[in-house]
């Protein structure tokens, strides 16, 4: 089965708009941060908006292309970084996002 670009575009139009809502408090200090539990949630929010919609992204990469069956979200990163989708680097990072996190995604899982 083919990787259904319109799904793909739609994901990363969903990423870039998080990190666009990311980069509007980039000026913000840590002080502030701190002590505004509102952009705490904001941000935090975004950013597993944003981890969402990679995950989701690499679910429908690796449903469409037979890659194997992810038991976690470390193992969607990890499959596509040895098959050579993303590179080594990238995976690890984003595994180690997701270990150190803590943060319970919800996420939809459409292939």
């Amino acid at each position: 089965m083919d990787i259904d670009r319109e799904k793909i575009e739609q994901q990363l139009e969903f990423l870039k708009t998080e990190i666009d809502h990311l980069n509007s408090k980039k000026r913000i200090t840590r002080d502030e941060y701190i002590r505004d539990k509102e952009i705490q949630y904001f941000v935090e929010r975004c950013f597993q908006k944003a981890i969402e919609a990679c995950i989701n992204i690499g679910n429908h990469i690796i449903s469409r292309k037979h890659l194997g069956n992810p038991g976690n979200f470390s193992e969607i990163f990890k499959l596509l970084g040895r098959s050579g989708i993303i590179p080594l680097e990238l995976s690890e990072r984003f595994i180690y996002i997701l270990q150190d996190s803590g943060t319970n995604l919800c996420i939809s899982t459409g292939k």
